[in-house]
Order: C-alpha cells, then sequence, then structure tokens
C-alpha cells in the first residue's frame, strides 16, 4: 500500500499530465457504428446477462440502430 506522500506525488504527476493533453472531439459517423456497436456490446454485456433485459439494454442493440442513431441529425 502506498504511503500518503506517494499517493500524493503520484496524483500530481497524473494532474501535471492531463494539463498537457490536447484532447479533440470529433463527432462519430456511421462508419464507425461497428466498432462503437462492438464497445457498446462489451460494455453492456454483463448488465444483459444478469437482468435479461434484451428490449431495453443498449448491449442488446443491432448494428443497425446503431447506424440509425448516427444518422439522425442533433444525436
Amino acid at each position: 500500500m502506498k504511503s500518503k506522500n506517494e499517493r500524493e506525488e503520484l496524483d500530481e504527476e497524473k494532474n501535471c499530465r492531463l494539463e498537457k493533453c490536447n484532447l479533440r472531439l470529433v463527432r462519430a459517423g456511421v462508419e464507425d457504428a461497428a466498432e462503437l456497436h462492438a464497445m457498446q456490446v462489451k460494455a453492456f454485456q454483463k448488465l444483459l446477462d444478469k437482468y435479461q433485459d434484451f428490449d431495453t439494454n443498449p448491449g442488446a442493440e443491432s448494428v443497425e440502430k446503431v447506424e440509425a442513431r448516427l444518422r439522425q441529425d442533433g444525436s
């Protein structure tokens, strides 16, 4: 277990790195649907397995539904 001082040093180092990052957000397009679908399935799989909620769980959505959502204006 790290000491309080070690944790503070790590937090400070992490913050310094974050301040130097240049992030850019880019809107996903329909061409990204398969990759987004795979990420969505992976993220929600445990909940889908546990609750078997195939009607509302995003992990049960088809790639076509992800594509349709990406085609909508303003989403």
